[in-house]
């Protein structure tokens, strides 16, 4: 009988230059490849406020624990806008009176979860180039 027990999950480490450095380049070739549409060149207006409050921890909190891929932070992206989104446009009706109905928070919702994928999945994508200890056989990330 073995009693090994179960396999070890490997995590990967994490690097504070290369998270800092991702968090700084990964939205910069965002930018860089969505800026020629109208959408994407406001695109960092409307998602920087979500980004600063809930992307930052999120990506601290999933760096040791999940890969970093462009499709696995992409969706970690995702799941952040459709959480965070609503609740800053929702907190942005109250407390600034603004007439902000519930379809152009559903509209911003959804756009903002193309945009957060793109800008959440660059950022996966840079931190595994800057990242020194994590080196595969793909180098680009794909």
């Amino acid at each position: 009988m073995n009693k090994a027990g179960p396999a070890k999950r490997v995590t990967p480490p994490r690097n504070l230059f290369a998270f800092v450095g991702a968090l700084i380049l990964g939205p910069i070739l965002a930018f860089i490849a969505t800026f020629w549409t109208v959408v994407g060149f406001y695109a960092p207006l409307f998602g920087a406020p979500i980004f600063i409050v809930a992307g930052i921890p999120v990506f601290w909190v999933a760096a040791p624990r999940v890969w970093p891929h462009f499709g696995s932070y992409a969706l970690i992206g995702i799941m952040t806008n459709v959480v965070a989104m609503p609740f800053y446009l929702w907190l942005g009706r109250i407390l600034f009176d603004a007439s902000i109905s519930n379809e152009l928070i559903l509209w911003m919702t959804g756009v903002g979860c193309i945009f957060a994928a793109i800008y959440a999945g660059s950022i996966g994508w840079s931190y595994r180039i800057l990242h020194p200890d994590i080196y595969e056989k793909d180098v680009f990330g794909l």
